[in-house]
């Protein structure tokens, strides 16, 4: 399976790991390291994770990661990561 990452995925992925190192850098890494591992744990079988609520588009799935929504897009052998963001946050709409 290939992964695509969203130009907009890096940039809320980016905030939300400076965000995280005001308090510990290392945290920070630790947080992007095991977030990537649970990414590239959708290798297998990547429809288990429930169907978006935010479109309307069965291939549009949200993988729910330490109170954090990866919005992504199953694309034949291609996950399409969309978005990252916070369960409280504003959403934005695919």
């Amino acid at each position: 399976m290939n992964f695509i990452y969203t130009s907009e995925f890096k940039i809320a992925l980016n905030e939300i790991k400076n965000f995280i190192a005001l308090d510990s850098p290392n945290k920070a890494i630790k947080f992007r390291d095991e977030l990537y591992e649970k990414i590239y744990g959708l290798d297998f079988m990547p429809k288990r994770c429930r169907k978006s609520t935010l479109a309307n588009d069965e291939s549009i799935r949200d993988l729910i990661f330490k109170g954090y929504i990866i919005v992504f897009k199953i694309q034949n052998n291609t996950i399409k990561v969309l978005y990252i963001y916070k369960e409280n946050e504003p959403k934005m709409i695919f």
